[in-house]
């Protein structure tokens, strides 16, 4: 179940529709005459749910999610909206989210815990282009088809890349040690080889009551 935007400084744009289209079953995926139906727990709907890159221990995994749950250090966030209203700011915050409980500084010290948290938002970027594709075709009349890759977090290295161009400035709100870089190129920064990893999340009898 897709979780409630809760913060206020969600960006609104009403001129964009956004992702609409809804796969609601393996079979009304394959009528589309692409093969390898699927279900994703949560769709593509930028600006509000995206697709994320995360590299762990060499480990390429994609995830489908709401941007929320990839802001590293919330305590950041909420001190920065301390100072903004010229209120005093804290040393602890609690995440919105419950999997971000225990996590609110995220960090190569808790990202293990926070992708088992996060399991079931995980997909293949087979999928991710067979879902892109499909879109194209109903909707844009094949003009793009390319994956919208809106964060790339690489734990081996402490870097955060945003691709995101909505107001936002996630790659500000990074822990200690981590440097937050924010990026318009996505093929300048994400490597072939995480182009090819292969799904790993729950099997699709898991979704069929969603």
């Amino acid at each position: 179940m897709a979780h409630e935007v809760r913060h206020s400084w969600q960006y609104q744009n009403k001129d964009t529709e956004g992702f609409k289209f809804k796969i609601s079953s393996e079979q009304d995926f394959m009528r589309t005459g692409v093969k390898g139906g699927f279900i994703l727990k949560v769709e593509p709907n930028f600006p509000d749910t995206v697709v994320v890159l995360v590299k762990h221990e060499g480990k390429y995994t994609w995830y489908v999610s709401e941007k929320e749950l990839w802001i590293m250090d919330l305590l950041e966030l909420d001190n920065a909206f301390r100072r903004k209203f010229n209120q005093p700011e804290v040393t602890e915050t609690e995440a919105d989210y419950e999997e971000r409980e225990g996590c609110e500084i995220l960090s190569e010290k808790n990202i293990a815990q926070f992708q088992e948290a996060m399991k079931e938002y995980k997909v293949s970027y087979t999928e991710l282009t067979d879902y892109f594709n499909l879109y194209s075709e109903v909707y844009l009349d094949g003009v793009s088809s390319a994956v919208e890759t809106s964060f790339y977090l690489d734990f081996d290295n402490k870097i955060f890349y945003s691709f995101f161009k909505e107001p936002g400035s996630y790659e500000q709100f990074v822990p200690t040690g981590w440097r937050g870089i924010f990026e318009e190129d996505v093929q300048k920064v994400i490597p072939e080889n995480a182009k090819r990893t292969e799904c790993v999340h729950a099997d699709k009898s898991d979704y069929d009551s969603i």
